[in-house]
Order: C-alpha cells, then structure tokens, then sequence
C-alpha cells in the first residue's frame, strides 16, 4: 500500500509539473504576442507620421504610389492620401480609447 500510495502522490506531482509548466507557457507566448503587436502598432504609426510629413513639397521627391487590386464593391477615396491617413489615424485612437 505505501508503494502505491508513493506511486500515487508521483504521478500527482508529474501531473502537477505538466500543468504548470503548459501555464507558464501559455502565459509567455501571450506576453511575447503582445509585445510583438505593440511593436508592430508602434511601426505603422510611426510610417503612417513619415507618410504624411514626406508628402510635402520641402522633400523634393515625388512620391510613389502603389497599385492596389481590388475586386468589387469598392470605394474609391477622392481625398488627399495625407487626410486619408489623417482620420485614420484619429479612427484608430478613438477605437484604442473605447477598449
């Protein structure tokens, strides 16, 4: 009896281990996820600035832009790319508020 009660209380720890060590894991993944989507947030907020500050005539340079396919139904934008990406940005805050 005092074998199987030893064998008993092992597999419990080994169990135990498992479970935890699958915890840690988990949470580790997560924190890692988050940083890496704060970091990515943090780059296309920082692009979207230098898109619009690029766009003025003290750059001397033309910008280029990218073609895009699309299939329909679409919605063509006849504003500025700049105010476009203008209330965006503004879109994105107020949904990062609401949160």
């Amino acid at each position: 009896m005092r074998i199987e009660n030893i064998k008993h209380k092992y597999d419990a720890e080994e169990q135990a281990a498992h479970q935890h060590f699958k915890s840690e894991k988990w949470l580790n993944y997560e924190a890692l996820k988050e940083e890496i989507l704060e970091k990515i947030r943090k780059l296309e907020e920082e692009r979207h600035t230098v898109d619009l500050w690029s766009t003025g005539p003290e750059w001397g340079r033309k910008r280029r832009r990218r073609t895009v396919a699309v299939s329909p139904p679409y919605v063509v934008y006849m504003l500025p790319d700049a105010d476009i990406m203008e209330d965006w940005r503004q879109i994105r805050k107020l949904l990062e508020r609401s949160d």
